[in-house]
């Protein structure tokens, strides 16, 4: 865990370094990347980390199924029912006979490349969204959720473009056509596209909004019903329509939610897209108050909250009174580290001991 957070405080002291100031509409002073490379340059203690581990993550484990399945693919065997966009992107790795580790390395790759990219182009804090994409762990699904964490890049990009500038009609087909190819790398990908039509809806209060929230809680078990129906079309995986309710999720994604909806003139005024930053929190804190009756609840969770990496630093950059300010980025803070807490001592974490390739590197690099 030492290496994680060592390379996390260098990551935040890049952001000092090389973070641009900006005033937000609101009076705000904030720290953006101008360029793809300055976000790329900021994380890279972060990327060396999982470029170079060995056997870190459940999936990038040497002599696993995914390595089993990523030898098959070269034969056009596709055992595990992958999708066809992660199939293909692996089975064109494996036609070329490159080793496990420089797929592993090229994955990585895609997905740092794809996150600097997103950050770039659309927070609205860069440092707060650098500091949510390490303690929300979605850094660590690169390690372990080969497949997901590159739906979760391609997604990251579409919510990056929803707070641009651009043609709405353009960036509607933009952003919805990255959701649909994320479906190719995970089925989850597909969550993404009813919220963000949902997330056009703008209500003209924050009464609107509690109302709409309240009911929504009203009718849990109704979709607790609905919902089975609705996941089992999603995906044809047995192993994944298993039950469960993760409490930890539900508390996490409510806290989030009550802070941004608190803050809902603010947001709203400071950015014309603002609402729709606290109409993503508000589905958001509904699906996975629903999970409990979702496959696999924590895939569920693990593609929605990369929404967090825009939300909360949009909801910062828009509260003008110093006060108020100190005390949410204490409350976010304060729930972001719990998170991180609870995720990194779980029993029989994958990410508990890292491994670096570097020892021995030559040998691991030519391993097929």
């Amino acid at each position: 865990m030492v290496y994680y957070i060592v390379a996390f405080l260098l990551t935040l002291l890049l952001c000092k370094r090389f973070g641009v100031s900006h005033i937000t509409n609101c009076g705000v002073k904030v720290a953006l990347f101008p360029r793809i490379k300055t976000a790329l340059i900021v994380l890279m203690p972060l990327i060396l980390l999982a470029l170079f581990r060995w056997n870190v993550g459940a999936d990038s484990v040497y002599g696993s199924s995914y390595w089993e399945a990523y030898h098959q693919s070269k034969d056009g065997l596709n055992a595990r029912d992958f999708a066809p966009g992660f199939y293909w992107f692996m089975r064109f790795f494996a036609e070329l006979e490159t080793p496990f580790f420089w797929f592993l390395f090229a994955h990585g790759v895609f997905f740092f490349t794809a996150v600097s990219f997103a950050i770039y182009k659309g927070s609205a804090w860069g440092t707060w969204s650098i500091a949510l994409f390490f303690l929300l762990t979605v850094y660590f699904d690169s390690y372990s959720s080969l497949r997901q964490s590159l739906a979760e890049a391609i997604c990251l990009i579409g919510w990056a473009l929803m707070g641009t500038e651009q043609k709405r009609l353009k960036k509607d087909i933009t952003i919805l056509t990255l959701f649909f190819v994320s479906t190719l790398f995970h089925s989850t990908g597909w969550l993404n596209i009813p919220i963000y039509l949902l997330c056009k809806l703008h209500f003209k209060s924050r009464t609107d909004v509690l109302i709409f929230a309240l009911a929504a809680v009203a009718m849990t078990p109704i979709l607790q019903k609905i919902i089975p129906a609705a996941m089992n079309a999603l995906s044809t995986n047995e192993a994944y329509k298993t039950l469960g309710l993760a409490r930890t999720n539900i508390a996490v994604t409510g806290m989030f939610f009550l802070i941004v909806w608190m803050f809902y003139d603010e947001i709203d005024s400071c950015n014309e897209n603002g609402y729709m930053y606290v109409n993503q929190a508000l589905y958001i804190f509904i699906l996975i108050l629903n999970s409990g009756a979702m496959y696999l609840p924590y895939r569920v969770y693990d593609m929605l909250k990369i929404g967090y990496i825009f939300i909360i630093p949009q909801v910062l950059a828009s509260i003008s009174d110093l006060k108020s300010r100190f005390f949410v980025q204490l409350g976010f803070a304060g729930v972001c580290i719990a998170t991180f807490a609870i995720f990194i001592t779980l029993p029989g974490s994958p990410y508990a001991n890292y491994q670096s390739a570097l020892p021995d590197f030559w040998n691991i690099i030519n391993l097929p």
